[in-house]
């Protein structure tokens, strides 16, 4: 006969699993949601930031709507989260598989893909700067040798190249990591799958399709997750710095738009707007990475 007080260690359990992660819980209400909230108050108000705010409803959206600066800016981050998927997570992957098959020769190799992020932000940017530099710059002076005449390409000044250019940079900065998360992946696979794969076939290509690939599936799913979101948030220190949303906005981002309507224009509450639906895009983006790799756990519980 089952016992009534067969459920109480599973209900312990639970309760002791919520009760250890109150901090994190704490820290992400006070980070996260109560921004959030606010944001999304203040999305409805109009404030300059001195005098009372007034209640305005959807105006602040509908304005954003109606602005074609809006949808560029939109467009902008859209295409640099989609350009940073498709550059910077192969090549991070691809790093890692290298690191992974020559483990044992490598050592100094996996420092140094990490090497960028011992730099902050702003000290990679003036990195960059000189780099990109139309006259002292090192890439015109290297292409200048293997390329006829003298190359001076404004990279960061022309519409053509800026956002190509603040793309590389950013992904030199940040590619460390996600190489660092599959390279942790690889790791934890079994040697007894490889095994098996070798007996039928010794190409790599069946390796990665059958036992590499499908085993990093969250791996792959925590990379996109990081690179979206930071697409819409972290790189705004790049930008800012190498372009500052120029040469004629062809590298404004959402997160610009939202700091010159709010510090400069004194419309915070469009600002706000702005964040609100920065937040809203991110969130559509990613909860189904987010969800899948919840379910993924519990199917390995």
């Amino acid at each position: 006969m089952r016992s009534h007080n067969a459920g109480k260690p599973g209900q312990q359990v639970l309760a002791t699993g919520w009760f250890l992660n109150l901090p994190a819980l704490a820290v992400l209400a006070f980070f996260f949601l109560a921004p959030a909230v606010i944001s999304l108050w203040f999305s409805c108000r109009n404030w300059d930031g001195l005098t009372n705010s007034t209640f305005v409803g959807i105006a602040n959206f509908q304005e954003l709507v109606a602005s074609p600066r809006f949808w560029h800016a939109l467009w902008t981050n859209t295409a640099l989260a989609g350009l940073t998927l498709i550059t910077q997570v192969p090549l991070a992957f691809f790093v890692a598989l290298v690191l992974f098959k020559q483990r044992h020769q490598t050592r100094f190799l996996r420092s140094l893909v990490m090497f960028p992020q011992v730099f902050s932000v702003g000290a990679a940017c003036l990195l960059w700067l000189m780099i990109y530099h139309p006259q002292r710059g090192l890439l015109n002076a290297a292409l200048s040798l293997v390329l006829p005449g003298d190359v001076k390409v404004a990279w960061l000044g022309s519409s053509t190249t800026a956002l190509g250019a603040v793309i590389f940079a950013q992904n030199w900065y940040y590619f460390g990591l996600h190489s660092l998360i599959f390279l942790a992946g690889m790791s934890g696979i079994p040697q007894e799958y490889y095994d098996v794969v070798r007996m039928s076939s010794n190409r790599i290509r069946d390796e990665l399709r059958h036992v590499t690939l499908p085993m990093l599936r969250e791996q792959f799913l925590i990379s996109f997750i990081l690179v979206v979101s930071g697409s819409f948030g972290h790189v705004l220190g790049f930008v800012s710095i190498l372009t500052n949303g120029g040469p004629a906005g062809s590298t404004e981002l959402l997160g610009l738009y939202a700091i010159e309507m709010g510090f400069r224009a004194g419309r915070f509450g469009l600002a706000s707007a702005i964040t609100v639906v920065i937040l809203m895009v991110v969130l559509s983006i990613v909860i189904w990475p987010i969800l899948r790799i919840a379910r993924t756990r519990l199917e390995y519980a």
